[in-house]
């Protein structure tokens, strides 16, 4: 387990203002991944970014499955599992920090969300 990522990512969302266009979009701190399971579960649930912020910042140690564990997309990049109930719901988190430049070449750290929706039962 990797007790310097739960930091990072407090440390990122602290700096997170929502600006974003819809309540949905992404913000200055956090991308969540497109993904139709991702969206269909903030649908049906009525969650926008804002509710996504304070569920991440209410992560903690015991909320930690896996990580950090190579992401096929990018084998540079690393990715951490964590299971959160909020709300009566177990919600499964994917996440990785990753450094974007923005269009002043200024590097900002930033969450991408690979995976948030319904948790289903660990096969054992």
């Amino acid at each position: 387990m990797s007790t310097l990522f739960l930091p990072l990512l407090h440390h990122i969302l602290k700096r997170c203002d929502h600006s974003c266009e819809d309540g949905f979009g992404d913000c200055n701190s956090i991308k969540i991944v497109g993904r139709n399971k991702n969206s269909a579960f903030l649908y049906q649930n009525g969650m926008i970014i804002q509710d996504v912020c304070e569920i991440l910042k209410s992560l903690t140690e015991s909320d930690y499955l896996k990580g950090p564990e190579p992401d096929h997309q990018n084998k540079d990049d690393q990715f951490y599992v964590y299971r959160k109930v909020y709300e009566g719901l177990e919600i499964y988190i994917k996440l990785k920090c990753k450094t974007i430049s923005d269009d002043l070449n200024d590097d900002q750290e930033r969450i991408i969300i690979i995976s948030f929706h319904e948790s289903t039962p660990l096969v054992e």
